[in-house]
C-alpha cells in the first residue's frame, strides 16, 4: 500500500490534490451469494484510504433505490461537506444501512 500511495502522490503536481473517485454501481454485489448466503449489507472496502486522504466510492444501496457514497476526507474538508446545505438537501445521512 505504500508504494502505491507513494507513486500516486508522485503522479500529482504540486498544488493540485489527489481525488480518488470510484463506483461499485450495477455490480449486482447484493445478488451474489459469497458462501454464506446474500449479504445484508455490503460495506465498501478498498485501497482508496491507504492512496489518497480525498476518495469518493459509490455502490448501490441494498433496496436498489438510491446509492450510498462513501466519503474519505480530511477532517477539515469532511465538515466543509457535512455542513453543506444545498448537498444535505439532496443526501440523507443513514449510518445504519441494516
Amino acid at each position: 500500500m505504500k508504494v502505491i500511495r507513494e507513486l500516486s502522490l508522485k503522479s500529482v503536481s504540486e498544488g493540485m490534490a489527489l481525488v480518488l473517485i470510484n463506483s461499485w454501481c450495477n455490480l449486482g454485489v447484493y445478488e451474489v451469494d459469497y458462501g454464506w448466503g446474500k449479504p445484508l449489507w455490503v460495506p465498501f472496502a478498498g485501497v482508496a484510504e491507504a492512496v489518497a486522504d480525498r476518495a469518493i466510492s459509490f455502490m448501490d444501496a441494498r433496496d436498489n433505490k438510491g446509492v450510498e457514497a462513501w466519503v474519505t476526507l480530511d477532517e477539515q474538508l469532511m465538515s466543509l461537506l457535512e455542513h453543506d446545505e444545498e448537498l444535505l438537501s439532496l443526501a440523507s445521512v443513514d449510518p445504519s444501512a441494516l
